[in-house]
């Protein structure tokens, strides 16, 4: 008998990995809530009282090094999930979808499109958004880091784009409105289309008449495929997901004193999670028990003991990402808000040894609280012009505002001509966005009466 050996690439993903990058994603006060859901759902959890935890630490000090832990009563099992095991139980049921996230949200829709093989595929990919929908990575990149063919990836992607309302999964803006386009029957050479694919410049400054003579039609078709245009949604994935606060509750908070930047997490409505000692004592004693009593201990505390171990994963990954932040952006911190170095997230998956979807899961949705004011920790990273973020074209514009003659207030126009000056190109209406966000009113609005 001949005897043939075959080497194959497969996505393993353990539903130890599966939660830890449920709870990765989830800001605080979110983790609140699924932490309060698992203590409600799970009786092998409860929560350690902080006198309790100061004396188990000094234990584990003395603790011989030799003895066991009560998960290794737990047998070994193979948790490791193939993308081609299908039999097994749904990898979905590990995490409890509480609060339902956008992911969650669009991983429900997505799993009625695709084989269940590609269940563990399209939930990486799912957390590969960012908060609009846009896929951070290249399906290159993806393939890469899980081992599988680019058309695997490729496929799952199409699918998702085609996912109301359209373009989710979309490395651009304008491969978003091109996907919306083709999902509401606009044909490869309607109006809408060429527009896009032969005007772009042209469409962002709105010069109607450049584009019917380039297109050979008339302006009043171009305004009509122009109000066409802004019926679609430039952030798809914004209308998945529960209604967020109005509030932010940071994350993270910043002491400095002197040349010195330190942080602390936000946790004092975290609290400190154990297993209950009843079910270690059924594990401990199993002849003590009914069969039942066991096997229900033991399904309990391995669901606990992955629970705790995820909570105290996000929290190092976090610690790393933050002390990262402030290492590379001291200047901020100690000098100007105005100085943001606009960091690299796949630099920072390298220098701390993580892929760049889990810093971009990790930082999405999370807040940082400064002595002066309070930073979403996306900020910290590349997302504005060239070589100069968003949050400082943000602090320039406030500071010139905050220091303009209030007598005769600046225009936007005239802002974009103040950065202009300082190497800073961007359009008025982006002023005006910016300025929005910033809570900060029209010109009319601040001129002393």
């Amino acid at each position: 008998m001949k005897q043939e050996f075959r080497l194959e690439q497969k996505l393993i993903l353990t539903p130890q990995l599966l939660l830890n990058l449920k709870l990765l994603a989830l800001p605080i006060l979110d983790l609140e809530r699924i932490i309060e859901q698992e203590l409600a759902l799970n009786p092998c959890l409860e929560i350690e009282e902080e006198k309790e935890a100061e004396e188990i630490q000094e234990e584990a000090k003395t603790e011989n090094e030799d003895e066991f832990s009560i998960t290794d009563l737990i047998p070994e099992e193979n948790y490791s999930i193939s993308i081609k095991d299908t039999e097994e139980s749904d990898i979905f049921d590990i995490v409890n979808p509480a609060p339902i996230t956008s992911v969650d949200e669009l991983l429900t829709k997505l799993r009625q499109k695709i084989e269940k093989e590609d269940y563990p595929l399209a939930e990486f990919i799912c957390n590969s958004l960012d908060e609009n929908g846009f896929l951070e990575f290249s399906i290159e990149e993806i393939a890469q880091s899980l081992g599988v063919k680019e058309e695997r990836v490729k496929k799952i992607v199409e699918i998702m784009k085609r996912i109301e309302p359209g373009g989710i999964g979309s490395r651009t803006l304008k491969e978003a409105l091109l996907a919306q386009l083709e999902l509401k029957g606009f044909s490869k050479d309607s109006i809408e289309v060429r527009m896009l694919e032969e005007c772009e410049e042209l469409v962002k400054v709105k010069n109607y008449k450049r584009i019917a003579a380039k297109l050979k039609t008339n302006e009043a078709r171009i305004r009509e495929a122009f109000n066409n245009l802004t019926n679609l949604e430039p952030r798809p994935l914004r209308k998945y997901g529960s209604i967020k606060a109005d509030y932010v509750v940071p994350d993270f908070k910043i002491k400095i004193e002197g040349e010195n930047i330190d942080f602390e997490f936000n946790e004092e409505n975290l609290p400190r999670l154990r297993i209950a000692n009843h079910y270690k004592e059924i594990l401990l004693n199993p002849s003590s028990y009914g069969k039942e009593q066991v096997e229900f201990a033991r399904e309990k505390i391995k669901k606990a003991a992955m629970f705790i171990k995820a909570l105290g994963q996000r929290r190092e990954i976090l610690k790393k990402i933050v002390e990262y932040i402030i290492e590379n952006q001291k200047d901020f911190f100690l000098v100007s808000r105005e100085i943001i170095k606009p960091l690299s997230i796949k630099e920072c998956g390298e220098k701390l040894g993580m892929h760049p979807s889990n810093i971009s899961r990790a930082i999405a949705g999370k807040y940082i609280e400064t002595p002066f004011g309070i930073f979403p920790l996306r900020s910290f990273f590349s997302s504005g012009i060239g070589e100069i973020s968003k949050s400082t074209i943000k602090a320039k514009i406030k500071s010139l505002i905050d220091n303009e003659d209030k007598s005769n207030p600046l225009t936007d126009d005239e802002i974009v001509e103040k950065l202009k000056e300082m190497g800073i190109n961007i359009k008025r209406r982006t002023v005006a966005k910016y300025r929005q966000e910033l809570n900060i009113p029209k010109t009319s609005e601040r001129k002393n009466k």
